[in-house]
């Protein structure tokens, strides 16, 4: 009789290492299968499918669960093939970047033909090879372990962790794409034989290992051992999970369920900068779009962007990245001297010049980082600071060359300045670049040694850095400092704050100074706290004509303007312009002897971290968390400039009359072609610039239409959909919520001043919201909110700001879900309140979502899903399996409930049970939308995402 995968794996832990033959012969040809796809070598795999196994027999033990030992398998010899990739560092170029179009220039039968003039079997494997490059990942994946591993439908659902009718569907999938040619791939990838000694050769390797468990009453892991499992799971932990996680969601050897083993729609790409290959040359022949000569051209095959590799980690075969509204956070922004404006984006390169009306992608292939990477420009060269490395390019951005690796650290400023040689009459550059925590560094020769210039300098945080000709110039928390040969000598203005800006206006420098928690601190929150809300910080502007030999304070005289808790300033120059920006912005047109005040930007907090630039005496550029704003006009009116940059956060999405509409906080933007493109919509009676910024404006519908809310201080202004469809007319009537009514004695001191509209609910006519931790009521036409009497006075999570009550409400039956997982029920509208909190059959420390679906409420929490009528007696939603499924949101579609969750996207199936659809999610994501079959995900990060539902629901109800 033949023995089950825990049994074998039993006697393998008890000693019997013959035991481990029959897993062998099992899985050895689906492993190579794999293997065999993913490095496109038939030899190379074998190998690799024998240290896969050899890896899996010395880690058994670290297996907790022996039913999942397939799954377990295909995660090791997945990282096998990507260790493999990495040491031989083999350009490899996607399959899913092959274009079907190339195979499908010659017929079926030329293409046969011409491979048949060679009989060998490699000859063979190309031409399947060739073929299966039409097929996305899993589909391909699926038919390369059904012929050439020659597993079942079961057994691949086993290997891959996937349901049957998924594996049918992808193999129904890729046989009607590739129609004849199935016939060619089933009999090449049939007669592809492993060699008879495989299993020989890997049982007599197994025969040399000290036995995985000595048989032993009391087994005991040796010290050795215990050590390489650690230094495994660090790897894991560390360096292999970028890879990793391009193929599947890693798998914990610490799980108490089974795991489910996805294979993801990613080519394998090889992200490594480490110690680049570096041309040492300046000028525009090291530059060229040609690579020649010792210099490193970035290409697709070993620098991604991070649009194709951090959006890669965590995006599927089943879902589908859309086009999204245009904008995205801002890494820097540059000018050069002939006025092209440069955007680094997470998405990529942008560039900007006169004349044109949107930005134009021009690069993904630069590695980008999570924080500040400055540009610069040196005689017609470009210049990036990335991750590991600097960057250079001579052609105006549309290829890179690596120049030099770099000091690691967080960069803030890079300089480039001419030096005469000793050696020759040629100039030589003499490069600084600033790390916020170490100091500034110089190199002298191109980047291949670097060099801390810490002499004279007490500081040790790194704000900014400049040069006014030839001399450098580094702002720090505690003030300013000028190097003079290789010394830092600490200029006397301001020592007791710290240097926020600099600015550069042919011979002038400009020194903006503020608070030095601004520079020390993480985050302007943090700041924030750390100051206290009445502590005020002084802010000071300085100029010196002469490199530092005399200085004159050119503040504005305000009393309020340049005074706050904490404050900072950015200074821009372009001749005799300056703009000084902060919480008040300030212009002179006569280098600073007067000035005159141009308003108010609250969302400028972390003005000294965001990059600006001037283009020139009219033209600034503005950078904030989510978007670029320009001026044209010295500053008299800013405008949100975005257009053409993709990667844009979001923070709600809604279907409404067969068409998706998109809210970034900025603007609203409505789709009719299911996401394929997008059209801004007008809000009447509101500036859409980024001052008017909400992370908190949502869309709700009630009345028959479509409504955007935006949360202000105290009250809420609603925005109704007009009847052409093409702007959000503002709703009369809507009270504001008096704060003399409210009383905050024995609540928590961090309170959101704001309306909480992403928690708002409506019923029928009667708005429910919270406001500074109780909840309030409002009746359309009713003169004022009212107070329903429940109140929040439990600690607030991590986050506040995405803290609050979880709200459900069905004519008068109103739920509310508070902060340390008390549940309350009002069946009157709020009027009385009863805690139904015992009566929950779950423990849980918060809630996720809350929805009703007619008269039935989901609660999601922390622990799993809770169902009620009454909300006396309580169901918990669990799978097939009796395991209880966490889920993050809801989504509802006429009578089906869907969820999204860590571990992937659920439908509730006729039997009220969780029947999930797709094993990985889009990260990060803030709201749900279905619209014709479709599952669309708005991430926080990076755009949106679309599954089909439609296919699923047909494989369920074609199989009951």
């Amino acid at each position: 009789m033949q023995q089950s995968d825990p049994q074998l794996i039993q006697q393998v832990l008890q000693g019997n290492q013959e035991a481990f033959s029959p897993l062998v012969k099992k899985y050895q040809k689906g492993v190579h299968a794999l293997a065999w796809r993913k490095i496109g070598d038939f030899h190379i795999a074998q190998e690799i499918t024998q240290d896969a196994f050899l890896k899996a027999y010395r880690q058994l033990r670290t297996l907790k669960d022996p039913n999942a030992f397939g799954g377990w398998l295909y995660v090791i010899v997945a990282r096998e093939c990507l260790d493999w990739l990495r040491k031989n560092r083999i350009p490899m170029e996607s399959l899913d970047t092959t274009d079907p179009g190339e195979v499908d220039k010659v017929s079926y039968s030329q293409y046969v033909a011409e491979k048949q003039k060679s009989e060998t079997d490699e000859t063979r494997r190309e031409v399947v090879k060739e073929l299966l490059k039409k097929l996305p990942e899993s589909e391909r994946t699926v038919m390369t372990l059904h012929y050439l591993g020659e597993m079942t439908i079961k057994a691949v659902s086993e290997f891959l962790g996937v349901s049957e009718n998924t594996v049918k569907s992808r193999l129904n999938r890729a046989r009607n794409r590739l129609r004849k040619e199935e016939d060619v791939i089933r009999e090449n990838l049939g007669s592809f034989q492993l060699t008879n000694q495989l299993t020989e050769n890997i049982m007599r390797e197994v025969s040399r290992i000290i036995p995985a468990v000595p048989a032993t009453s009391k087994p005991m892991i040796p010290w050795a051992a215990l050590g390489a499992a650690t230094v495994l799971i660090i790897l894991m932990l560390g360096v292999s999970s970028q890879y990793l996680a391009r193929f599947q969601k890693p798998y914990s050897f610490e799980a108490l369920s089974e795991p489910t083993v996805e294979i993801i729609d990613a080519p394998i790409v090889i992200d490594t900068i480490s110690k680049p290959a570096v041309r040492r040359q300046f000028g525009r022949s090291e530059v060229s779009s040609k690579s020649t000569g010792a210099g490193t051209l970035i290409s697709e095959a070993n620098l991604r962007s991070n649009t194709q590799g951090v959006q890669r980690e965590f995006s599927t075969a089943q879902w589908t990245q859309g086009n999204a509204p245009p904008g995205g956070p801002v890494r820097d922004i540059f000018a050069t001297s002939k006025g092209t404006v440069y955007a680094l984006s997470k998405t990529g390169i942008y560039r900007f010049t006169g004349g044109a009306a949107d930005w134009t992608r021009i690069n993904t292939q630069v590695p980008i980082s999570k924080s500040l990477m400055p540009m610069t420009e040196h005689k017609d060269t470009l210049y990036i600071v990335s991750t590991e490395a600097i960057f250079s390019s001579g052609d105006d951005g549309e290829t890179w060359n690596t120049l030099s690796p770099r000091p690691k650290g967080q960069a803030v400023g890079l300089v480039m300045i001419d030096t005469a040689s000793v050696s020759s009459s040629r100039a030589d550059i003499t490069m600084y670049l600033a790390i916020k925590n170490k100091g500034v560094f110089q190199s002298v020769n191109g980047g291949a040694r670097w060099h801390l210039l810490k002499d004279g300098m007490s500081a040790e945080i790194i704000s900014t850095i400049a040069a006014v000709g030839k001399t450098v110039f580094a702002g720090t928390e505690r003030g300013l400092y000028r190097l003079d040969s290789n010394v830092w000598n600490q200029m006397p203005i301001a020592t007791s704050q710290a240097v926020c800006s600099l600015a550069v206006s042919e011979d002038n420098l400009y020194v903006g100074t503020g608070s030095d928690l601004l520079v020390k601190l993480s985050s302007p929150m943090e700041a924030w706290r750390s100051a206290g809300r009445n502590k005020t910080h002084s802010i000071q502007i300085f100029h010196s004509p002469d490199i530092g030999a005399t200085w004159t304070d050119i503040t504005p005289d305000d009393k309020y303007g340049f005074t706050g808790p904490p404050a900072g300033i950015t200074l821009l120059a372009a001749g005799d312009t300056l703009m000084a920006l902060g919480f008040v912005q300030f212009r002179s047109i006569d280098g600073g002897k007067t000035w005159s005040k141009l308003g108010y930007d609250p969302h400028s907090t972390a003005v000294n971290r965001l990059p600006t630039v001037a283009v020139n005496e009219k033209t600034f550029y503005k950078t904030g968390v989510f978007g670029i704003q320009h001026t044209v006009n010295a500053g008299d009116s800013w405008d949100l400039f975005i257009n053409g940059m993709s990667g844009i956060s979001l923070n709600d999405l809604v279907v409404f009359n067969n068409k998706l509409y998109a809210s970034t906080g900025y603007e609203v933007y409505q789709s009719s072609d299911e996401g394929v493109s997008w059209k801004k919509l007008r809000i009447e009676g509101r500036d859409t610039s980024a001052t008017n910024y909400s992370a908190l404006s949502r869309f709700i519908i009630f009345g028959n239409n479509l409504h955007f809310l935006l949360p202000m201080r105290s009250s809420l202004q609603i925005y109704g959909l007009s009847t052409e469809g093409d702007a959000f007319i503002p709703f009369q009537g809507v009270p504001a919520i008096e704060n003399k009514a409210i009383s905050t004695e024995g609540i928590a001191s961090s309170i959101d001043e704001r309306v909480k509209t992403d928690r708002l609910v409506v019923s029928g006519d009667v708005f429910y919201v919270e406001y500074r931790r109780k909840l309030f009521k409002w009746k359309l036409g009713d003169p004022a909110w009212k107070n329903t009497g429940l109140v929040d006075v439990g600690t607030p999570h991590v986050d506040e700001g995405t803290d609050g009550f979880r709200l459900a409400a069905s004519g008068e039956t109103v739920y509310v879900g508070k902060r340390d997982g008390e549940l309350f029920q009002s069946l009157d509208g709020g009027g009385n309140w009863r805690d139904v909190t015992p009566a929950l059959p779950l423990h849980f420390s918060r809630f996720k979502d809350i929805v009703f679906r007619g008269a039935i409420l989901y609660i999601a929490t922390d622990s799993g899903v809770l169902v009620s009528q009454t909300g006396e007696h309580w169901h918990v939603i669990t799978d097939k399996s009796d395991r209880r499924v966490v889920i993050n949101q809801f989504a509802l579609e006429d009578t089906e409930v869907y969820g999204i969750g860590d571990t992937g996207v659920y439908r509730l199936d006729i039997r009220g049970q969780w029947e999930q659809i797709s094993s990985e999610v889009p990260n990060k994501s803030v709201a749900l939308a279905i619209i014709n079959d479709r599952l669309y995900s708005a991430s926080e990060d990076n755009g949106i995402f679309h599954i089909s539902i439609a296919e699923e629901t047909y494989n369920r109800s074609s199989h009951k």
